[in-house]
């Protein structure tokens, strides 16, 4: 039986894939949802998703604080090169901005 050669690259990636470690950064986060962006210096930005409002910040400690909230469902986030944060608010279909 001949394995194509499509099939054979899946293999070989699958089997890569599968042996990467994983661990746990953080397991004491509330309510992480839908959207995560790195800074530039290795900040975490992460949206609460569809059950809130909040996005939350860690920095590479690992420190956890609320950065900003009042969102209408906040499932995305970003960030750009000024290092300005945006979140798309699902519920109200508002992008905001946070400089």
């Amino acid at each position: 039986m001949k394995i194509s050669a499509l099939l054979l690259v899946f293999l070989l990636t699958l089997a890569k894939l599968a042996a990467q470690p994983v661990s746990t950064l953080i397991s004491n986060m509330p309510r992480i949802g839908d959207g995560l962006a790195v800074a530039a210096d290795g900040t975490l930005f992460i949206a609460s998703g569809n059950q809130g409002s909040e996005v939350w910040k860690v920095t590479p400690d690992l420190e956890i604080s609320l950065f900003a909230s009042d969102f209408a469902f906040a499932v995305g986030v970003a960030i750009d090169a000024n290092n300005n944060v945006f979140v798309n608010n699902y519920q109200s279909g508002v992008l905001s901005k946070i400089t």
